[in-house]
């Protein structure tokens, strides 16, 4: 893996010309797409690659552009990979044709994006969030008609140079012929003292709130219906907000205990990471078991964070699918879900769940190479200062200790308040559902709540009706006397009748005690 530090976060705000917008990313497919280095055809370098068993990747995002390359070791496939890697540092071909046949891609992938419910919800609402700032966002038509073969050849040329890159090699291979080939085609490209262009920082948009919460409707015969919510959230790398005891220094006693001493454990490179993980699979767990298992109000929701390497900033997003008439119960009681992690303590059971799930997927990634190229990438890199070796080395060690603390200190990270989170409510269907009028209250009542409720608002109904309907007495007149009478019956009777419901609610939870679990 050869990673160049820039990416889209390399763009300038501005249409045409030089780093213009969606120039790295169109220069980039469009240098995939012609498939030419050197003096050789596009045949030959693919008679070439599939001789060796050679696949190329290449990707870029908002930090970085990516080459990957998986490969056969044997029949000289380590030198045959690096010869690729030689050129195309050194000869790429730009093609004309080649830039064409990418810029339809991206008009094409931006046309159906406007078809697909999740999509078009996630693009409005990501929009308005970054705005204007449209780098992180597909390139629209405008932006891919301006550009030009000399414009995204100059953005992605002034990353893709010796003294930009970070190598990474995964495989059963030989360290020495490695340190050869390596010294030969990649020792030997020319380096450039043109630096990468100064980044803009990112910032998030602070809309009105008429602009914080969007609606969608797309016509389609189906109905279905989506939600999404984001806000700020911090990087993988970055310090989370100082605590009181931030400030103390760290004694002989605490620096012995190692990582379960918290001082040591919150200077420690990976901390933030591993807080930030073990925050987003316990959210995630309660959300599964609160929106979709209590209420019955989604089939779907998760929650993600960017986890940027280098920009200063990132963001959380929330995603919720429903139905058209359940979908904004299914946000509000996201959001609530959400937002109620402090009132509802995390106990040390969800904890200990979250940490079992992520090392055990941890003990089963190592099995796989392009996991290891995951944790090696930006180990020697200088544009991710934080990412060190004792990450990969002590992995285990700070899941292992990580406690309930660190997962608060990882949640005050986030910002939750009503002037930073967005959200766009996306519905698909022949006719458009109406939003409702007061936000929805999602239903967390106990049962003997429910029934109390229920029986008010029977008495409330027994009321008005009587008071609204005139009723005939014997003999022909009504008396006042008897309405009151009539009315305090009702309200009696719904009474009764809620006692009733909360007496047999006792019985069934004391039932249910009283049952054995289901593994014995």
């Amino acid at each position: 893996r050869l990673v160049a530090k820039g990416g889209r976060a390399a763009e300038h705000l501005s249409t045409g010309g030089d780093n213009a917008l969606g120039s790295v990313a169109v220069g980039v497919r469009t240098l995939s797409e012609a498939g030419t280095v050197g003096d050789w055809d596009r045949e030959q370098v693919e008679l070439f690659c599939l001789s060796h068993l050679i696949h190329c990747m290449l990707e870029p995002d908002e930090e970085f552009v990516s080459m990957d390359f998986h490969f056969a070791v044997g029949d000289n496939g380590l030198r045959a990979v690096l010869e690729v890697v030689h050129l195309v540092l050194e000869a790429p071909r730009w093609e004309e044709a080649a830039l064409d046949r990418a810029k339809q891609n991206y008009l094409s992938h931006y046309r159906t994006q406007q078809k697909s419910l999740e999509r078009a919800t996630a693009a409005k609402l990501m929009d308005v969030m970054l705005a204007p700032d449209r780098r992180f966002l597909d390139p629209s038509p405008e932006e891919v008609s301006a550009l030009s073969l000399e414009g995204v050849k100059q953005a992605v040329q002034a990353q893709l140079y010796a003294g930009n890159l970070e190598v990474s090699v995964v495989g059963d291979f030989d360290p020495a012929e490695l340190d050869q080939y390596l010294l030969q085609y990649l020792g030997t490209v020319q380096r450039r003292q043109t630096p990468v262009p100064p980044e803009l920082p990112m910032v998030l948009n602070k809309a009105p709130p008429h602009l914080r919460m969007q609606r969608l409707h797309l016509q389609d015969s189906d109905e279905r219906a989506c939600a999404y919510l984001a806000g700020p959230a911090p990087n993988r790398w970055a310090p989370l907000p100082p605590l009181p005891e931030s400030n103390v220094p760290v004694t002989a006693a605490e620096a012995a205990q190692g990582l379960r001493c918290p001082a040591v454990r919150r200077q420690h490179p990976l901390y933030t990471s591993a807080s930030l993980s073990l925050m987003v699979e316990i959210i995630n767990s309660r959300l599964f078991t609160t929106v979709r298992d209590a209420l019955g109000l989604t089939y779907d929701v998760s929650f993600e964070l960017s986890m940027f390497e280098r920009l200063d900033t990132g963001w959380f997003v929330l995603a919720v699918t429903s139905t058209p008439q359940k979908i904004d119960d299914a946000l509000t009681a996201s959001i609530r879900t959400l937002r109620g992690l402090p009132a509802q303590r995390v106990t040390q059971r969800e904890l200990d769940r979250a940490r079992r799930t992520l090392l055990t997927r941890h003990e089963s990634d190592l099995k796989d190479n392009s996991y290891w190229l995951g944790l090696l990438t930006h180990i020697q890199s200088s544009a991710v200062p934080q990412k060190q070796l004792p990450c990969i080395r002590d992995f285990p060690a700070v899941f292992e200790a990580a406690t309930v603390e660190d997962v608060y200190h990882a949640y005050s990270g986030l910002d939750l308040s009503k002037d930073s989170i967005f959200s766009c409510i996306g519905v698909s269907g022949q006719g458009q559902i109406a939003p409702p009028e007061t936000p929805p209250q999602p239903p967390q009542a106990t049962v003997l709540q429910q029934a109390v409720r229920m029986g008010q608002q029977g008495a409330e109904a027994a009321g008005r009706g009587l008071q609204t309907a005139t009723r005939q007495t014997t003999d022909g007149t009504n008396t006042m006397e008897e309405a009151m009478a009539q009315n305090a019956a009702a309200a009696a009777a719904a009474v009764v009748a809620a006692f009733k419901m909360a007496k047999m609610a006792d019985k069934l939870e004391q039932f249910g005690q009283k049952q054995p679990p289901k593994d014995k």
